[in-house]
């Protein structure tokens, strides 16, 4: 619940200055008699003085003696509210101004008054839907609605969890607001993810970053909010104003990093990990390796890519980089390079293109002139129907050669 103290401190006011006008209330309908008039009087100097106990002790005494007179009567129940209200009793509260009501004696402003004031007591008391009924009949012919009836129905219709309703009341308290309110803010933007509204709470975020620009939550908050949307464009502009601020943490960047790479702009994945990895904010580990790799092979920068995946082969011993740098060479045509990689790539075992690096290395050592071992790899890819074929060409170019050179 929200501000309830703030509530009540309104009700207790506009409770006594109600009643002292129904004691000066002309017409003889609404007009108290002389004698209870000078109790009610009294009491009313008792609430005045803080004594609320005495008074309601007071009221108890004279409501036997009202009974024959509806005005009098709904009047000291209305009294008795406000007291009951004083020492924080709020059911007795409730009951008194309902007893007040149901007599149908008193004025219709009075009246309607007491309705705003039950509707605030009952909702505090989470008696949502009977408040909510209460506020719908006082709102109803209420002029001029001020900022706390908003507030009231804001709450009751969130805290009941019927979030669509509380949308307009919540959206009316932050422009009646003559300062920005985080809790309302806060309020209308779950109201609108729990109703599934995400563009809208997307804009809430960004007004209230215009507001406070350096505060993380929200940051996150707006980028939760423009992924759930499946906005690719809106969550890259929010991740990159993010890491300029150094919002971001390891993973969120990581996420950048494949945003940038899954929107088809490898050369900006790979320029920001490699200065990561340059300035120690990333570790240069496999992992972190590859990834940059696989951004300048994108990006179809081969050669920084091969230079990439040698090193992490280094680092890892895993013979399937070792290809893959290998591959790159091969592609780039330094088949010197080609050569090393491949050869230890194979030496590592446990290869998922074993016959391609077999037929690549043999076809590099043929472009090297080291027909033997390009004969002896060749003659292994052969025996794999993926590379059999390309293979017994390249074996064919041998044996031409051997018979030009005889």
């Amino acid at each position: 619940m929200m501000k309830h103290r703030r509530f009540f401190s309104i009700i207790l006011l506009v409770g006594l200055c109600i009643t002292q006008l129904v004691f000066a209330e002309n017409d003889k309908q609404y007009l108290l008699s002389e004698k209870n008039w000078k109790k009610l009087s009294e009491i009313n100097k008792l609430l005045d003085a803080g004594q609320a106990g005495d008074a309601i002790e007071r009221l108890q005494q004279l409501i036997p003696k009202v009974q024959n007179k509806p005005y009098d009567a709904a009047v000291t129940q209305q009294t008795l509210g406000y007291a009951y209200s004083a020492v924080n009793d709020y059911p007795a509260a409730i009951q008194a101004f309902k007893t007040a009501l149901s007599s149908n004696a008193l004025p219709y402003n009075v009246a309607h008054d007491i309705e705003f004031n039950l509707a605030q007591l009952l909702i505090f008391t989470k008696n949502y839907e009977e408040g909510l009924r209460y506020f719908d009949r006082w709102i109803k012919t209420e002029s001029n609605p001020s900022l706390d009836a908003y507030i009231l129905a804001g709450t009751a219709f969130y805290e009941s969890g019927q979030y669509e309703k509380a949308i307009p009341y919540a959206t009316n308290v932050i422009n009646l607001s003559s300062r920005y309110d985080e809790t309302w803010h806060q309020l209308l933007l779950s109201s609108y993810l729990k109703t599934g509204q995400y563009q809208n709470a997307a804009l809430l975020l960004e007004k209230m970053l215009r507001i406070n620009p350096d505060n993380k939550s929200y940051w996150q908050q707006l980028l939760a909010t423009w992924q759930h949307t499946d906005n690719d464009k809106k969550t890259l502009a929010t991740m990159e104003l993010m890491h300029t601020k150094g919002l971001l943490s390891s993973d969120e960047i990581k996420q950048l990093i494949n945003m940038y790479r899954y929107l088809e702009m490898p050369y900006k994945a790979a320029n920001l990990l490699q200065r990561l990895l340059e300035n120690g904010q990333f570790p240069r580990d496999v992992s972190n390796l590859k990834l940059l790799g696989d951004s300048w092979f994108q990006a179809r920068e081969f050669e920084k890519a091969a230079m990439v995946f040698n090193e992490a082969a280094k680092l890892s011993g895993d013979g399937n980089l070792y290809y893959r740098a290998g591959q790159l060479y091969f592609d780039l045509e330094n088949y010197p390079q080609a050569i090393t990689n491949l050869q230890k790539a194979i030496s590592k075992g446990h290869l998922q293109q074993h016959s391609y690096a077999q037929l690549l290395l043999g076809i590099a050592l043929f472009h090297e002139k080291s027909f033997q071992q390009s004969q002896a790899a060749l003659e292994f890819a052969v025996h794999n129907s993926d590379t059999k074929d390309q293979a017994e060409w390249w074996l064919q170019r041998i044996k031409d050669l051997d018979q030009i050179n005889k």
